[in-house]
C-alpha cells in the first residue's frame, strides 16, 4: 500500500566509525574529519546508504544482520522478560553486523523506565544509582540489592524545587556523579549506544496538568531549575567513558516543548499556543546553555501555529531552521515516534515521512508502528522506506549519510563547564 509514496526514515548512521578501519595517507599528519567522514562514505554501496539511513527494531535487526542498518530501537516490549546477559548478546551481535548500527533505548526513569522490564537488572545496575536513590528517595530496594523502579523526573523534580541552594548544589552533584554517571555505565554496559531521554519540556506556569505532567515525566516549570538538572545531566553522560574511550549519547526532546501541549501527543490534534518570544523565554531557554554538549535532540509532532501552521515540529523547516541557523545547534536532529496520532492522521504514515524528507535533516523515526505491527505489515513499511530512499540522488545520499557520521565522530562536542 506504501510503494507510491515516498516515505524517509532519517537516522543516525555508524557506518564503520567503531570498526576500526584504517585510512592510508600520503602526509605524515592524520586525516581531517571531514576526511575520515569522505572515507566511510565513499567506501559505501548504494544500497548500503539506504539501509544506513533507516532505523528498524531489534528483534528485525537481528534477522537480517547481513544488512547495512544504521540505527536498532529496542521498544520495552522486546526487553521484557530477557535476562541483562540476553540483551548484551543480542547488542553485541548487532555491533558485529554489516553496519555497527546505533542502539537505542527510552530511558526515562518512572513510567518510561525501560530498564525495569530486564529480568535481572538488580544484579546490573551501577552501583551509583542505587546510592543516589536510597539518599534522596524513599523507595524500597528490589531483591534486597537495588532498586528496580527508578524514579520519575517529576519526583526528581520536586526534590530538588524544595532544597536550599546549598542542599541544591550537593543534590546536582551526587544527580551528576552517582546517577546520571551510574545510567550512563549501565546502558554501556548492556550494550546501548544512545539513550532518547532525558525530557527537557517544562509544565505549565498556571499549574494545568498536561498529559506529560499526568505521566510524571518533566522536571517541573520552573525554567531554572529544569536547565540546572539537564546541565547536570549532560555532565553526568560527558564524564562516563568506557575503557575503549566511547560515551553512550543522550537526547533532549522535545523541541521545541510540548510541556505545555493541549492533548496527548500519542493522539490527533495536539497545539501549542505560544508564540516565538514565549517559547524562546521558556521551553527553548532550557536549552541554550548547553546547546553545543547535546548530541541528539528530538523534535515533537506537536503543531505550532505562530511558527508553523501547516506541518507540525518534525516536519517543519521553520522549526528546524530556528534550531539550526538561529540558535546554531549543529548536532544531530531525529524525530518522535512518527506513527503517534498527531503525524498517523495527517492522511497517512506515508505523508508524515514525506515531510521530512522535505526538511533534509539527520532525523530518526523511532517507530512504535514498525515495533508493533505484524511481521508482513512492518515488512511492507520497511520496503517502502527503501523505495523512497531509494528514489533519492546519490548525491542526496552522501549528504545526509555525511551529516550523521560526521557529527557521531564529533561527539561529545565539548563539555559542559
Amino acid at each position: 500500500m506504501f510503494k507510491h509514496y515516498k516515505v524517509i526514515f532519517i537516522i543516525l548512521s555508524l557506518i564503520l566509525i567503531n570498526s576500526g578501519c584504517t585510512i592510508s595517507s600520503q602526509v605524515d599528519s592524520a586525516p581531517t574529519k571531514d576526511q575520515q567522514v569522505q572515507q566511510i562514505v565513499n567506501s559505501m554501496s548504494h544500497d548500503q546508504k539506504i539501509d544506513g539511513l533507516m532505523m528498524v527494531p531489534a528483534d528485525y535487526a537481528l534477522l537480517h544482520q547481513d544488512k547495512n542498518f544504521g540505527g536498532v530501537f529496542w521498544p520495552g516490549w522486546q526487553l521484557k522478560g530477557k535476562t541483562f546477559k540476553q540483551i548484551q548478546t543480542a547488542n553485541l551481535q548487532l555491533k558485529n553486523s554489516t553496519s555497527t548500527p546505533l542502539i537505542a533505548i527510552d530511558q526515562e526513569g518512572g513510567l518510561v523506565d525501560r530498564l525495569k522490564f530486564i529480568t535481572d537488572i538488580s544484579e546490573h545496575l551501577d552501583q551509583g544509582v542505587e546510592d543516589f536513590v536510597l539518599k534522596y528517595f524513599e523507595k524500597v530496594p528490589g531483591d534486597g540489592k537495588v532498586i528496580v523502579e527508578l524514579p520519575s523526573q517529576d519526583e526528581i523534580g520536586r526534590l530538588y524545587a524544595s532544597l536550599s541552594d546549598e542542599k541544591k548544589q550537593e543534590f546536582l552533584l551526587d544527580y551528576q556523579k552517582l546517577y546520571v554517571f551510574g545510567l550512563a555505565k549501565t546502558l554501556d554496559d548492556a550494550g546501548f549506544t544512545v539513550n532518547f531521554g532525558p525530557v527537557a519540556d517544562l509544565s505549565p506556569l498556571d499549574g494545568s496538568k498536561t498529559q506529560l505532567d499526568r505521566e510524571a515525566r518533566v522536571f517541573g516549570s520552573n525554567a531554572s531549575n529544569t536547565q540546572e538538572l539537564l546541565s547536570a545531566y549532560a555532565r553526568g553522560f560527558l564524564d562516563y567513558q568506557n575503557g575503549s574511550g566511547t560515551r553512550v549519547m543522550f537526547t533532549f526532546k522535545h523541541f521545541p516543548g510540548i510541556g505545555s501541549a493541549i492533548g496527548d501527543t500519542h493522539q490527533p490534534g495536539v497545539i501549542v499556543n505560544k508564540n516565538l518570544n514565549q517559547l524562546l523565554a521558556s521551553d527553548i531557554m532550557v536549552y541554550q546553555p548547553i546547546l553545543p554538549t547535546i548530541p541528539v535532540i528530538m523534535f515533537s509532532q506537536a503543531l505550532y501555529p505562530s511558527i508553523d501552521n501547516q506541518h507540525p515540529a518534525v516536519g517543519s523547516m521553520a522549526i528546524r531552521n530556528l534550531l539550526t541557523e538561529d540558535l546554531g545547534y549543529e548536532g544531530i536532529i531525529i524525530s518522535d515516534d512518527i506513527t503517534m496520532g498527531n503525524l498517523e492522521n495527517l492522511n497517512d504514515i506515508a505523508f508524515a515521512c514525506d515531510m521530512m524528507l522535505s526538511v533534509e535533516n539527520s532525523m530518526i523515526p523511532k517507530n512504535k508502528t514498525i515495533n508493533d505491527r505484524g511481521s508482513g505489515q512492518r515488512t511492507d513499511i520497511i520496503q517502502a522506506m527503501r523505495d523512497a530512499l531509494d528514489t533519492l540522488s546519490d548525491e542526496e545520499l552522501d549528504i545526509r549519510i555525511n551529516k550523521v557520521i560526521k557529527q557521531k565522530i564529533s561527539y561529545p562536542i565539548q563539555m559542559v563547564q
